[in-house]
Parts: structure tokens; C-alpha cells; sequence
């Protein structure tokens, strides 16, 4: 019986220990984010200048002839991409009416053409 308790305590010694440790970790990692993420932005700023980095711009909108399917439809890759583009559903709406629809007859003469606000008026 007397084994059984010290095993008993030592186990609960060892379960107290692990769970100081993990609280302990987890309050370090936090600390030690907060205070290396200004020089981390500041590092990631320098690297991208000289670099060259620029942000990415989007595009005007082109419905490529290789998008559409036989039908004026757009084939399912393009219609996942384009449609993904939450600037371009607008223009999609007008140019399709609807996702999976045929591309209306007036706006045919727009494929292989940046689709801008003027030409779909």
C-alpha cells in the first residue's frame, strides 16, 4: 500500500510539473511574440525594398478566348478563378448573368479585351 501512494504523489508530482511547464511555455511564446514582432515588421519592410517588392495590383478584367467553352461559357478553371475575384463578380454578373451562364451576344466583341466599366455600358 505504502508503494502505491508514493507513486501516487509522484505521479501527481510529475503531472504538476508538465502543466507549470506548458502554462509557463505558453505565456513565454506570447511575451516573446509581442515583443520581437515590431523588429520582425521592421526586418520584412527592409527585405522588400530592396528587393524590389511591390504590392500586386489587379488587373482589369479579360475574358480570354481560351476561358470560354464552345458554348461561351467560362470552362470550370477560369470560372473558379474569375469568379473568386470578389472585384470582378460585378462584371461577371453583366457579362454572364449568373455563374455557369453563357456569355451574352452583345458583349462577345470584349473577348481578349480589358473589360472596364465603359465598355460594358
Amino acid at each position: 500500500m505504502r508503494v502505491s501512494a508514493q507513486l501516487n504523489q509522484w505521479l501527481l508530482t510529475v503531472a504538476a510539473g508538465v502543466a507549470v511547464w506548458y502554462v509557463t511555455q505558453r505565456l513565454l511564446n506570447g511575451v516573446a511574440a509581442q515583443a520581437t514582432k515590431p523588429a520582425g515588421e521592421a526586418l520584412s519592410d527592409l527585405f522588400a525594398k530592396l528587393n524590389g517588392w511591390q504590392p500586386v495590383e489587379l488587373t482589369p478584367l479579360q475574358i480570354r478566348d481560351f476561358y470560354l467553352t464552345d458554348d461561351f461559357r467560362l470552362n470550370p478553371e477560369a470560372e473558379q478563378v474569375l469568379w473568386g475575384v470578389g472585384d470582378y463578380q460585378a462584371a461577371l454578373y453583366e457579362l454572364f448573368g449568373s455563374r455557369g451562364g453563357q456569355l451574352k451576344e452583345k458583349y462577345r466583341a470584349l473577348i481578349n479585351v480589358p473589360i472596364t466599366k465603359e465598355n460594358l455600358q
